[in-house]
């Protein structure tokens, strides 16, 4: 019976690998691997097929059964010697003999960059680059090491993998190439560039965290795709986001060199407090061709001197900081328990007109967790107008229960005619 008499379901592992040993497969790529041959091959026309191919079953089995082998081994061991001799012959097995030391060492003759200008990491370079070319591919001579690495290798990261099965001088060179390099940089090494460039943008300042994450420390420029201090902006975003950035930062480094952070341009002009924002903002009542600008506007793209809209406000650290600690807490309602009972009564009076907002509040508080209060004992006017109408309110809405004390306080203030118009906004 010759191969093209076969029929799917009376081929044997032998005959498929008889036919690739025949026709020695090529796609744009290169040589065909073995696997895909099984899995997606013709084994009469030596085609690429978009059904199953010939051999898929026994993909599917080793799938199943043995994939912590590695499939080539797996069809050797299910075969004659001969025909193994012949099967390593092909063009697909002599392009697979090419040695980790010998990958490596292509490594450092190329130094390759990706199309960002990046230094190509090491894995990359084993798992999808031609170490003759230097250039990206998708049948790389080095793929055999990254694919022995993925299924034995669990817990040691692919750098230290290969490091651990070269030579010493083999692995100072390798040490030397830009991406290694660049993975040597350390958080004082990332501060010290930031302190000796001070860095601008068209916004203005650049703050610690942008200069961690896109900016390259030689130049003091943006970088086209991720700074040298990214593994640590990614680090903090992974470990501890909760903490600012900055202060995870300094937790980091040298008290001396904290305080030489702190005297750059970007901190002396962080000195700008909640309390200051807040009262330009009263000052200001800042509108825009819409209207009113919203005070968590205001925090992130105004310049509180000048009124005017800018790449980011004096604000703009504490609107980080909210989107980072406190967003599930409304922006307005979070910023205004920064600042002091005065200036908070100050902004609800001046933008709500509601007096003695800090009374009305605690008041509200109280009821909301049905904790008794007497109306005839209290003498604040305002209070005593604010909890009656949230009295008789809530038994006509149940919805404003979910409410925080500060948008009931809100919601109270509105007129009864716009109340229900608020409700279906908030639904």
């Amino acid at each position: 019976m010759t191969i093209d008499d076969l029929v799917t379901e009376e081929v044997t592992v032998e005959q498929v690998v008889e036919a690739y040993v025949r026709h020695q497969p090529q796609s744009q790529r290169g040589p065909v691997p073995l696997k895909n041959w099984f899995d997606r091959y013709d084994i009469r026309t030596g085609k690429h097929t978009k059904r199953a191919g010939h051999g898929n079953k026994y993909c599917q089995k080793w799938r199943q059964t043995d994939r912590k082998t590695d499939f080539d081994e797996w069809i050797k061991l299910q075969i004659p010697p001969e025909l193994t001799r012949r099967l390593e012959q092909t063009p697909h097995f002599v392009q697979q003999e090419t040695t980790i030391e010998a990958t490596v060492k292509a490594y450092i003759k190329h130094d390759p960059r990706n199309k960002m200008g990046n230094p190509v990491p090491l894995k990359n370079w084993f798992a999808s680059y031609d170490i003759t070319a230097g250039k990206y591919t998708k049948n790389s001579q080095g793929r055999k090491h990254y694919d022995k690495w993925q299924r034995t290798c669990d817990n040691l990261e692919f750098d230290e993998f290969i490091l651990k099965q070269i030579s010493p001088e083999l692995a100072k060179k390798l040490k030397q190439t830009s991406y290694f390099q660049q993975q040597e940089i350390t958080i004082e090494d990332v501060i010290k560039a930031y302190i000796k460039h001070q860095p601008k943008s068209q916004q203005g300042l650049v703050p610690l965290k942008n200069w961690f994450a896109i900016y390259d420390t030689k130049t003091g420029k943006i970088r086209e795709k991720n700074g040298q201090g990214n593994k640590y902006y990614q680090q903090w975003r992974q470990t501890a986001r909760k903490t600012e950035f900055e202060a995870w930062i300094k937790k980091q480094i040298s008290p001396e060199l904290a305080q030489l952070l702190e005297q750059t341009q970007y901190y002396t002009q962080q000195e700008t407090t909640i309390e200051d924002v807040i009262k330009a903002y009263i000052k200001h009542k800042p509108q825009s061709e819409r209207g009113p600008v919203p005070l968590k506007s205001w925090f992130r793209k105004y310049d509180i001197e000048t009124r005017k809209r800018t790449g980011k406000g004096q604000g703009n650290k504490y609107y980080a900081r909210w989107l980072e600690l406190n967003k599930k807490t409304e922006f307005d309602e979070w910023v205004l328990k920064q600042a002091s009972e005065p200036l908070q009564n100050e902004y609800m009076q001046a933008l709500y007109g509601i007096s003695h907002a800090t009374e009305v509040l605690r008041a509200l508080v109280c009821a909301i967790k049905k904790q008794p209060i007497k109306l005839e004992a209290i003498r604040s006017e305002p209070v005593k107008k604010m909890l009656t109408a949230y009295y008789i309110e809530k038994d006509i809405h149940p919805e404003i229960k979910k409410f925080s004390p500060y948008e009931t306080m809100i919601y109270l203030n509105t007129r009864p005619e716009e109340r229900e118009e608020q409700l279906k906004i908030r639904a």
